[in-house]
């Protein structure tokens, strides 16, 4: 019997990373209904509006941010690749690697020391501004702000350490922590929201969230906190902010700001058009589509250092087939998922009167069949980031403007339903794009990478 689950698993790609992300995304589909029932019983429906609204601000640090996470990840795995860690998190290996690497900490830990500040003031007093516009009496919503905007930099400004050991290809312990701390956080809203801490749950799940991350960092990689910290920089190799990074960096970045309009712009504008009521219904129907999505996307979201690793050593064919095997995996997930969630919220709106708070199932199908198709996308990008290269950028650019302006004429006129068609029907259009220019990227490099083996 194990020697058969044992086949299984390894026929439907979980390795211990998978595991632990899938454990995580299944432990928010298991979750999510139980918070859903919670905001439903202890928010109004306008506050419900308020909750869902800060998410979707706050996810505007992206645009402060610039991608840099993604960079940490991709340029780390190919410095990896020469290395390893020695019991206690020191590096071992190639010594030009590993000042390399040790430098990338450094940048890293000082860009998002500066990124942290600037969210706490600079999107703290811009999201104040948007919620004043449509201020409500019945809602205090300006000291939950505040806080939620604090306890994000405190976030932020650890954030670059677990990208490093992302990077490092220390999946299991970085999955692992990210699943536990889902599930802290879980427990830790649940008991604000019975507690009556409303709209300040959100900072409090995140300070909670925060707090065990940056205690498992220093507990088990002291080690390697202590070599970016202490390390001489005497002779260091240092890697090329300007040079290396940056030429790579501005590419995610445009896509990276391209994805905030094509997946965070439907809450604020059916809240600024149509009130926190209908913000509130798209936004916890948005909360189980993207648990889904979350579940989905662990099979490609876990193999981008494994990608790196694999391109820095040349194992190409290695490459095509571990790329091909785990996209038909999350797309077969996700539809399998997609239909599940469906049927419950059919079930949930015809024998419940919580079922008002969601979306019709109308509206939540295209939301279903957008989150299908991103699979590919998605599966795709990770491959070609995987060279350190951003071909996508105009793919992305593309995305966010066809579904930014879609989604404010349509949800102006049509409310969540304009605003779902919009996704759905720009996410079926892009997807044609990116595939043609996946093959295209993936033809040429590879064979530059041959030629120039073979020349050598």
């Amino acid at each position: 019997m194990l020697v058969l689950l044992n086949r299984l698993r390894r026929w439907a790609g979980v390795d211990r990373p998978v595991f632990y992300v899938a454990a995580g995304r299944a432990w928010s589909l298991f979750s999510g209904p139980i918070t859903v029932l919670l905001l439903a019983h202890f928010f109004t429906a306008k506050e419900q509006g308020y909750y869902y609204t800060f998410a979707s601000v706050m996810a505007l640090q992206v645009f402060l941010e610039l991608g840099f996470g993604q960079c940490i990840v991709q340029f780390a795995s190919h410095e990896f690749a020469h290395l390893k860690f020695l019991p206690g998190g020191v590096l071992e290996g190639d010594a030009r690697a590993r000042s390399r690497l040790i430098s990338l900490g450094r940048l890293s830990l000082k860009w998002y020391g500066v990124m942290a500040v600037l969210v706490v003031i600079g999107l703290g007093a811009g999201g104040h501004l948007f919620f004043s516009l449509k201020n409500d009496p019945l809602v205090a919503w300006s000291m939950p702000w505040w806080s939620l905007c604090l306890v994000t930099g405190f976030t932020l400004a650890i954030l670059p350490v677990g990208a490093m050991l992302e990077g490092c290809n220390q999946l299991s312990f970085v999955y692992g922590l990210r699943t536990l701390t889902a599930m802290l956080g879980s427990f830790v809203v649940w008991t604000a929201l019975c507690s009556g801490a409303g709209l300040y749950s959100g900072a409090i799940v995140g300070l909670a969230g925060t707090l065990m991350t940056a205690i498992a960092f220093a507990w088990r990689w002291r080690g390697f906190l202590k070599e970016l910290f202490h390390a001489p920089k005497q002779n260091e190799q240092t890697i090329s902010w300007r040079h290396e990074i940056w030429p790579f960096q501005w590419r995610i970045a445009v896509s990276w700001l391209s994805g905030y309009f094509a997946f965070n712009l439907f809450t604020p504008v059916l809240f600024y058009f149509h009130g926190p009521v209908v913000a509130g219904q798209m936004g916890m129907t948005m909360q189980l589509v993207n648990s889904l999505n979350s579940l989905s996307a662990s099979w490609a979201g876990t193999k981008g250092p494994r990608y790196g690793m694999l391109i820095s050593h040349r194992k190409f064919e290695e490459l095509d087939r571990l790329f091909f095997k785990t996209t038909a995996q999350a797309v077969g997930v996700c539809v399998t998922g997609g239909v599940v969630l469906l049927l419950a919220l059919v079930i949930v709106r015809e024998h419940f009167a919580i079922g008002s708070r969601f979306l019709g199932v109308g509206p939540a199908s295209l939301l279903v069949l957008a989150t299908v198709v991103t699979q590919i996308g998605f599966s795709q990008s990770v491959y070609l980031r995987a060279h350190k290269k951003e071909p996508f950028m105009w793919v992305s650019l593309g995305s966010g403007l066809m579904t930014a302006v879609l989604v404010i004429i349509l949800g102006r006129i049509y409310g969540a339903w304009g605003a779902c068609l919009a996704y759905a029907l720009v996410q079926v259009v892009i997807i044609i794009w990116a595939t043609a220019v996946w093959k295209q990227c993936r033809r040429v490099w590879h064979q530059a990478e041959v030629g120039e083996n073979l020349s050598a």
